[in-house]
């Protein structure tokens, strides 16, 4: 499900987390010998708030122009160019 507060529209299990693990280790998306784990909490800290999902697919909260917590659209281009996406 998303982060929002609203009430989720779908179930999601232990199992099918652990089922989506094993595709991304057999589709060689995922090593735990070689996840870099430093790399995962700059991208998901407060301020970027970016999920690697696949080799070229990322989630984020979103940019805003708005102010408030969410970072402005202008954030992310250098990081989404350097990723390649």
């Amino acid at each position: 499900r998303d982060a929002t507060f609203s009430r989720s529209d779908f179930d999601l299990t232990i199992l099918d987390c652990c089922k989506g693990l094993s595709r991304s280790i057999q589709m060689g998306w995922f090593d735990a010998k070689t996840f870099d784990l430093a790399r995962y909490e700059e991208l998901y800290d407060p301020h970027n708030d970016i999920t690697q999902l696949t080799p070229k697919l990322y989630a984020f909260r979103g940019p805003t122009g708005k102010g408030g917590d969410h970072a402005p659209p202008e954030h992310f281009i250098d990081f989404f160019q350097e990723a390649g996406v």
